[in-house]
C-alpha cells in the first residue's frame, strides 16, 4: 500500500513539475534519437524543471525527430521558458538584430499596451534555435541562449 502510494505521488510529481534540470537523463536519452546538434542551456534563469514537449514520448525504434520542444518551468510549475529546435528550417529575419555565439539572431519582443515576454531566433549548426518567454528580460534570453 505504502509503495503505491510513493508511486502515484512520484507519478503525479512527474506530470506536474517535469524532470529537474540537474537531472539530463531523458534530454540524453533523446539526443539518441535525433541527427542535429541539440543545444541545451547551461543558464536557465528561474527554471528549475522541464518537459519535452515534442516528441510527446521517447521509444526505442521511434522514427527520426525532426524538431524538438523543451518547456522550462520554475518551482511553482509556471512556465518560465521553451526551446524549439529544428533540424534543416529557414525563418524571416525580424526584430531587433542580436548576436548569439558569433551567430546573427534576432530578438523580437512581443508587442501590447504592456508588452511582456519575446522570441529569440538564430540558426546554429544547421539548427533553428527559438527561445520563447512571457516575462524574462531581453538579457536573460540572452544569457540562456549562450
Amino acid at each position: 500500500m505504502l509503495k503505491s502510494i510513493v508511486l502515484s505521488l512520484s507519478i503525479l510529481t512527474h506530470a506536474v513539475f517535469g524532470f529537474s534540470i540537474s537531472d539530463d537523463t531523458k534530454i540524453q536519452e533523446l539526443k539518441k534519437h535525433i541527427t542535429f546538434k541539440l543545444f541545451t542551456p547551461s543558464y536557465f534563469d528561474k527554471a528549475s524543471n522541464y518537459e519535452i514537449k515534442i516528441p510527446a514520448q521517447i521509444e526505442k525504434n521511434m522514427p527520426e525527430v525532426k524538431d524538438v520542444i523543451i518547456n522550462y518551468f520554475d518551482t511553482r510549475g509556471e512556465y518560465v521558458f521553451g526551446v524549439t529546435q529544428i533540424k534543416d528550417f529557414s525563418f524571416e529575419p525580424r526584430g531587433e538584430k542580436v548576436i548569439i555565439n558569433g551567430v546573427k539572431g534576432w530578438y523580437e519582443p512581443y508587442l501590447g499596451k504592456e508588452p511582456t515576454g519575446a522570441r529569440l531566433k538564430w540558426i546554429q549548426s544547421g539548427t533553428y534555435l527559438e527561445l520563447d518567454t512571457i516575462n524574462l528580460p531581453k538579457d536573460s534570453l540572452l544569457r540562456i541562449a549562450k
